[in-house]
């Protein structure tokens, strides 16, 4: 399989990268699915507190993707060269960074706007999986975050010469078109959307489930966590837990979402 260059165009000599059009176009189609949701009365929000949520979110995208790379999978390599954490367009992002960050930027966001924090966030999070299908998508174009040996895979020429599972692929039907069909299903066809916190809470346990099976057949970005002296999950396993546990956390603990 022919794989096209990681750089899609240049901009006066820049490199414009497949995985930057990804966030970008991501975000859009995110902040526009949200607004199609509103008009549909799925959600008691102003259009225009999305709009200004955009501004927001992107740039938490980023850097949150960035630095949750830096200090979850390469701490010590980019302790010795601190300059090449600024050096975004060589790759190296990280999902749980990018959700950390956009919690609390939208948390803060919502302080400062007096509007509900998980309103919110159940609305951008039925077309975030939008996002997380072309960033996956961009992954594999990239000839990153590849899968383990397979006979019957598919062989990365910038890798090696040995057929893998396109785990890339395999995250971006879960991870993507999986969890948006059934976050929307939810929000289209129930009444889930009036209880707050309900959406995000089923958003955070599909991508967790989603996560930890496709994670059985990727590559380890690096070394695995070993409990009992048997068990072994990956680091993108591992840090998935907590989305479990505050998803389950939004969706068994009603009672305590009024502070939020």
């Amino acid at each position: 399989m022919n794989f096209p260059s990681p750089i899609a165009f240049y901009i006066f000599s820049y490199p414009v990268r497949w995985y930057g059009i990804a966030y970008a176009i991501g975000s859009l189609l995110a902040w526009r699915w949200g607004i199609f949701l509103i008009k549909r009365r799925v959600f008691s929000l102003c259009p225009e507190i999305l709009s200004d949520f955009l501004m927001i979110i992107m740039p938490s995208i980023i850097i949150g993707g960035r630095l949750g790379y830096v200090l979850l999978y390469s701490p010590s390599y980019f302790f010795t060269h601190p300059l090449e954490i600024f050096s975004v367009w060589k790759g190296g992002m990280a999902f749980h960074g990018a959700a950390l960050a956009c919690a609390f930027s939208s948390w803060w966001f919502c302080k400062r706007q007096k509007i509900s924090w998980l309103s919110l966030t159940d609305c951008f999070l039925c077309g975030a999986p939008l996002g997380i299908f072309l960033g996956r998508i961009a992954n594999f174009l990239n000839q990153e975050l590849y899968g383990i040996p397979w006979k019957h895979g598919i062989v990365f020429p910038n890798v090696d010469s040995i057929a893998r599972h396109p785990s890339q692929l395999y995250e971006a039907f879960f991870e993507g078109v999986f969890l948006f069909i059934v976050l929307n299903g939810l929000a289209l066809k129930t009444r889930i959307s009036r209880h707050s916190g309900m959406l995000s809470g089923c958003f955070l346990i599909g991508y967790f489930a989603s996560r930890w099976i496709c994670e059985y057949v990727r590559e380890p970005d690096s070394k695995c966590f070993e409990f009992l002296g048997s068990i072994r999950i990956s680091p993108g396993q591992f840090y998935s837990l907590p989305m479990l546990i505050f998803g389950i956390y939004l969706l068994v603990s009603k009672k305590n979402l009024k502070k939020f």
